[in-house]
């Protein structure tokens, strides 16, 4: 459907949704910090092969993805308030040659976020 394209939307969770299967709500900085371990697992399973992770938050065992895309995807998340964060990571995509990035934010502060990025990031890209 796009060749070469590969979209994967992945973030700390959203307790709207979430904290209903009674495993309770943890913070920001677990949550952030389980979302970097599953990323280091995916980063893990696009190197092919058969993969094990014994981790803080997760554990996969033997683990292979069977359809590899032709080269790893390009991916970092920027999460929180800091702007030269989100700047960092945006302009690694705009040096890759993206010319589209979405960025959003889950939950009611929607407007707060986007004042944030015309405010704090895109000026400085």
């Amino acid at each position: 459907m796009m060749p070469g394209r590969f979209f994967l939307g992945v973030g700390s969770g959203e307790s709207l949704n979430e904290h209903i299967v009674a495993q309770g709500w943890p913070e920001v900085a677990v949550r952030q910090e389980r979302l970097a371990e599953a990323i280091a697992i995916l980063r893990l399973l696009w190197q092919g092969g058969l993969k094990s992770h014994h981790g803080k938050h997760f554990v996969v065992e033997n683990a292979r993805l069977y359809s590899l895309p032709e080269r790893p995807p390009l991916e970092e998340v920027p999460c929180g308030p800091e702007p030269e964060k989100h700047i960092r990571v945006l302009r690694k995509y705009i040096d890759a040659g993206y010319d589209h990035i979405c960025v959003h934010q889950v939950g009611p502060n929607q407007e707060q976020f986007l004042d944030f990025y015309a405010r704090e990031v895109l000026p400085k890209l």
